[in-house]
């Protein structure tokens, strides 16, 4: 890797002690060995929205770099004590408003390089090599388009932070078994830690996932005796417990969501869920009644609506694809629909409708639940991307729409009618030709085969835009 430095730096480096000098040629060494310290890397944003980065010496030594022309290596610029360092920094910050300075001057002509006719960032890297490292497949399309690094900064805050931070490093130069290394490195750590925390600690971490449920039988808050299990979210954050209300023997529909982790996602889940299922009431939209903790711990549970019967997937379990089985995913559809127009009439998005997610009552109504990723509509998502096919590949970019819970819909009725899931999730016309399997049954007609196109098309001029829409269109179906 080619590494470069500024007059700045050497003067910095000329004044440290010999022991703080030592670190730093032991740095460089790292970088010229092409391996990049991607552990002890912080990126950093200057006012003019160039790209620093600050790399650790040790315990109270950084350096600041600046990716260097042409984007192959870097430019070391300033070394001081950490404090120290980022001030320096922020007073280049100030000088890039007048821009003439070393600083500015360096990174304007590095921006400018690397800015103008530049390729895509990972055209090296085939979609296999991508997988492999965890980027899901509905995000390639997005990431292939990358072409600046202001660019791959901006995802940031909406895809995961391991997805994200698999990607910087490929952009910074690590290579993808490097990346594998550091990995299983981090989780040996992980591992050796976790085993070390005392049965208390496992109980109150914001971090770790607490292994043990509720056992039934119990009885919480003096008040809720847990029943049996219902169910788990499908990203296994929670646990549905249905529930007895002791203090008031005629409610029988009750049921607990408990988490099975602490931390700021489980907070914006319970505001997710407490903001559109307190605001929304409709008799297709599953209720929440409010939140409590357990007495001993921190661990918040949600009381929310009991639904016997089972989810959609497990419904269609084992069904043979008629005319009976299509009018029933037809009615079924009708009121999924109904309860999403219901929760865009007032502003809401659910978020994540999968098939996991729409319980069939044993009296044959349609409830919406687990809304972990519901909230307004809005240009922008406030929560990390996960790899999920019941999501448009375009969201990013669209944000928080309607369009994003009837295309779940429309990957929900492809998976009941063709028995999978779409295997073209692209855009462009070459995808389209290979959107539908080879072989439909007999029983699917074409207007269906239409709706369900339209529905999840990774087109968004072509999808859907509203419930009300799709729901016209397919209460006119003829099964």
């Amino acid at each position: 890797m080619r590494v470069q430095f500024t007059l700045s730096f050497f003067e910095a480096y000329s004044a440290l002690e010999k022991s703080t000098q030592k670190k730093i040629r032991d740095l460089l060494k790292v970088f010229l060995e092409d391996k990049v310290p991607s552990g002890s890397l912080e990126k950093l944003r200057t006012s003019k929205g160039f790209l620093a980065y600050s790399a650790r010496i040790d315990d109270n030594f950084r350096t600041i770099l600046s990716k260097g022309q042409s984007d192959k290596g870097f430019i070391f610029l300033w070394v001081d004590k950490h404090d120290e360092a980022y001030k320096w920094l922020e007073n280049q910050n100030a000088a890039l408003l007048d821009g003439d300075n070393e600083f500015c001057n360096l990174l304007r002509s590095a921006n400018k390089d690397n800015n103008l006719g530049a390729g895509a960032i990972f055209e090296s890297f085939d979609d296999d090599v991508l997988k492999k490292l965890g980027i899901p497949p509905f995000l390639l399309p997005v990431v292939r388009e990358l072409k600046y690094e202001w660019e791959l900064d901006d995802l940031e805050t909406v895809i995961s932070r391991p997805i994200y931070n698999t990607l910087f490093y490929l952009y910074l130069g690590l290579s993808p078994l490097q990346i594998i290394e550091e990995r299983e490195k981090a989780l040996q750590v992980e591992t050796h830690t976790s085993f070390r925390r005392t049965k208390k600690e496992r109980h109150t971490s914001t971090d770790f996932v607490i292994e043990q449920g509720l056992e039934i039988g119990c009885l919480i808050r003096g008040k809720y005796e847990i029943q049996g299990l219902v169910g788990k979210d499908p990203d296994g954050s929670s646990v549905i417990y249905k529930v007895k209300d002791t203090h008031n023997l005629f409610i029988e529909n009750r049921a607990i969501k408990y988490f099975l982790q602490n931390g700021s996602r489980v907070e914006q889940i319970i505001e997710n869920e407490l903001n559109v299922r307190q605001c929304v009431f409709h008799e297709n939209i599953s209720r929440c009644f409010g939140v409590d903790h357990l007495e001993d711990t921190d661990q918040k549970f949600l009381i929310v609506e009991y639904h016997p019967g089972q989810t959609w997937e497990q419904w269609a379990s084992g069904r043979v694809t008629d005319r009976y089985f299509l009018s029933q995913i037809k009615e079924y559809a009708l009121q999924v629909l109904k309860g999403l127009d219901a929760l865009h009439s007032h502003g809401f998005v659910h978020g994540n409708i999968a098939l996991g997610n729409i319980v069939i009552g044993t009296d044959n109504k349609v409830k919406i639940v687990s809304f972990d990723y519901s909230g307004q509509i809005t240009a922008e998502l406030p929560y990390p991307l996960i790899p999920s096919p019941y999501w448009p590949p375009d969201l990013i970019r669209t944000g928080r729409h309607p369009s994003q819970d009837t295309f779940g819909l429309g990957v929900a009725l492809y998976k009941l009618v063709f028995d999978c899931l779409p295997t073209v999730i692209g855009i462009g016309n070459s995808a389209r030709e290979k959107f539908f399997p080879d072989k439909i049954p007999g029983a699917v007609n074409k207007q269906l085969v239409k709706i369900i196109g339209k529905a999840c098309d990774p087109r968004a001029e072509f999808r859907y835009s509203t419930a009300k829409a799709m729901f016209e269109d397919l209460k006119s179906l003829v099964c």
